[in-house]
């Protein structure tokens, strides 16, 4: 049985690697997010990426990313957060507040 033969691709012509960027939709919390109101701790958040945003609502939502903190020499240092147990929720509007 004959191999079929590849034309396009040798040993001395190299090879193209092709590549795509896919953001990963997310909330993101604002930099001065926490206020309170009627009892309740809130976060404000903003959307990165054009996600499908219903489908985050009414579900346990946990923080996950990178923060700044400052250290006890004053400098600045980058620290990865993962909250592995949910801590969060967005709330869906009522269907006449949703525009």
């Amino acid at each position: 049985m004959d191999s079929i033969p590849c034309y396009w691709y040798s040993i001395s012509n190299g090879f193209h690697i092709i590549a795509a960027h896919t953001g990963s939709p997310c909330l993101k919390l604002k930099p001065i997010s926490a206020s309170s109101k009627c009892g309740c701790l809130m976060v404000n958040v903003q959307t990165y990426g054009g996600g499908l945003w219903h489908t985050w609502f009414d579900r346990d939502l946990s923080v996950a990313g990178r923060v700044i903190v400052r250290a006890d020499d004053d400098s600045f240092q980058h620290k990865l957060v993962k909250i592995k147990r949910p801590i969060l929720g967005v709330p869906t509007l009522a269907i006449h507040l949703d525009r």
